[in-house]
């Protein structure tokens, strides 16, 4: 039997900054109600903090898990770290290899984070030169909403039926981030693509694209989200070439256009009714964290407990958020 749990002394803080003093009632891993009006009557146990607790919907980790993957004690420290941070939840990048191996890449990804703590999706990682409408069928059938291009061509080098293309992009929820690189690119003749030509690329490519009707984000790498507290605090867009840094109303919004864009958001990311009870609490004397209804330590995450996780198709089709945050003219 799922247990209520009412979590008292608490100050909910939403995602555009928003602060409302208000208890909360978990009911095994979800979220059961905000205010405690329902659930005063049917906590079966109660979480005391001090007045003024800031209550944050756990954070989402976005960036891969390729350094660790096969390495079991790494992995471990690494979610470790990713605890103390805040997150929560995370999406791995597949590397893309061929079409005929791309299904069992996802399923050995998933194999291969069968010791993970928090819950998470996937997405894949293309070079731009293997982009194809073949490509995009393939990741559609696999039920993922994401694709990361990694622009190291422009759209020239690529063969590109405009018409198939826009074929595809009003029938699929799948979304495309441009991955321009920081550094020059070497090439197989020896030279370098030089940083203003990669800028050039990545802005043709994100023309040709959302012209075809896609949803597109365009970003440089950032370095690994550890270091930078994840795509929330720091990140480095094509438009302007420069850091902008975020302040924390600035991290919460661009968390849960993480969440969006991740097909995540509603079942994680957010403080309502229903969504999984994924929170982290910051009190006067630091911090506690909840995974799927359970308050948990860092020395006994639950490892093995992670689900992989569709992505909700239905998330992706919020523009708004898109066309403000990730959009850069």
């Amino acid at each position: 039997m799922a247990t209520f749990r009412r979590l008292i002394g608490t100050t909910l803080v939403y995602g555009e900054g928003k602060r409302e003093p208000s208890e909360l009632t978990l009911h095994g891993e979800k979220i059961y109600d905000l205010g405690g009006m329902l659930g005063f009557h049917l906590a079966e146990e109660t979480d005391l903090f001090a007045e003024g607790s800031l209550v944050y919907p756990g954070k989402l980790y976005d960036a891969p898990f390729w350094d660790v993957l096969y390495q079991p004690a790494a992995y471990r420290e690494k979610m470790k770290k990713l605890y103390r941070l805040g997150y929560t939840s995370f999406v791995d990048w597949v590397p893309f290899h061929s079409l005929q191996t791309l299904p069992q890449d996802v399923r050995y990804h998933q194999a291969l984070h069968a010791d993970a703590p928090f819950d998470y999706t996937l997405k894949i990682f293309a070079r731009a030169a293997d982009f194809s409408l073949q490509l995009l069928r393939a990741v559609d059938r696999l039920k993922l909403v994401e694709l990361v291009l990694y622009v190291d061509t422009p759209p020239l080098a690529v063969r590109l039926d405009r018409r198939a293309l826009k074929d595809f992009a009003t029938q699929s929820p799948l979304s495309i981030r441009l991955d321009l690189p920081k550094d020059p690119v070497p090439q197989e003749n020896g030279y370098f693509v030089e940083k203003s030509s990669l800028v050039n690329w990545g802005k043709t490519w994100y023309d040709e694209l959302v012209s075809s009707g896609f949803r597109v984000c365009r970003q440089f790498s950032s370095p690994d989200g550890l270091e930078t507290d994840g795509l929330e605090m720091k990140a480095m867009y094509a438009a302007s070439d420069r850091h902008v840094e975020h302040s924390a109303r600035d991290a919460q919004r661009l968390q849960k256009l993480m969440y969006m864009q991740s097909g995540l958001y509603g079942i994680k990311g957010r403080l309502a009714p229903g969504a999984d009870a994924d929170l982290v609490i910051d009190t006067a004397d630091g911090r506690h964290t909840y995974l799927r209804g359970k308050r948990i330590e860092e020395d006994h995450l639950p490892y093995g407990e992670g689900r992989f996780l569709y992505p909700r198709q239905t998330f992706m089709l919020i523009d708004s958020f898109l066309k403000k945050d990730c959009m850069v003219q």
